[in-house]
């Protein structure tokens, strides 16, 4: 299992101190939210940030676009440091050029399910896509509850593999918590991406609660 911090839940004024405590906890991979102020009301960390992580940490960094041009940012995204890139299946016209264009770039590239979207409309995208990101809330605010109707999305997805033989990953983003990061990693996520529920926001140093959350989702 790989946990993403999603650092648009960190703080924001001490970025630098909560990465150094994450990554000294174990955890080196990122989830960071590139948000235009149209495809979703709100924005939230930019490329330049992209950039500067990359250079100050030995880290992953996964990206996750919510855009309404997302063709627009794959090279950004290449040159700024992005190891994975995924956009919106509703954000574009033509998915199958775009998965293409960000593995042409070094990337791995994924497709975001929102809430409203049904599993089976990435069933013809499955064998050119790296990894599915399911969300588990509507996108553009963090803090908000987890919604089950992701768990059979994963499931769905989780066979799909299985039945065709494919390697992409699952990743699930929004509202993850014990509970339910623990039934998502059991129905076949691969990654969980960690926010106020979890790794943020949780009344003790991050490295202690990167620390407990984890020992609390691995126990059997």
């Amino acid at each position: 299992m790989v946990y993403l911090s999603s650092l648009s839940c960190a703080d924001l004024l001490n970025l630098e101190r909560d990465v150094g405590e994450l990554i000294r906890a174990g955890h080196s991979s990122f989830h960071i939210d590139l948000m235009d102020g149209h495809y979703v009301p709100n924005l939230c960390l930019n490329l330049d940030f992209v950039k500067a992580l990359k250079r100050r940490f030995d880290c992953m960094i996964d990206v996750h676009l919510m855009v309404e041009d997302p063709f627009s940012y794959v090279q950004p995204c290449a040159e700024a440091g992005a190891d994975y890139l995924s956009f919106h299946l509703d954000s574009v016209s033509y998915p199958f050029r775009l998965l293409s264009q960000i593995k042409a770039h070094g990337m791995k590239a994924g497709i975001v399910l929102n809430p409203k979207n049904r599993p089976e409309d990435i069933d013809k995208l499955a064998k050119d896509m790296d990894y599915c990101l399911v969300m588990s809330v509507e996108p553009g605010f963090y803090g908000q509850e987890f919604m089950d109707l992701a768990y059979e999305k994963i499931q769905y997805l989780d066979e799909l593999r299985r039945r065709e033989k494919l390697p992409f990953q699952i990743s699930v983003d929004g509202g993850i918590n014990d509970e339910n990061g623990k039934r998502c990693k059991m129905l076949g996520a691969d990654m969980l991406v960690m926010g106020v529920f979890s790794f943020f926001n949780q009344g003790i140093p991050i490295f202690d609660a990167c620390k407990d959350y984890v020992k609390r989702i691995e126990e059997k």
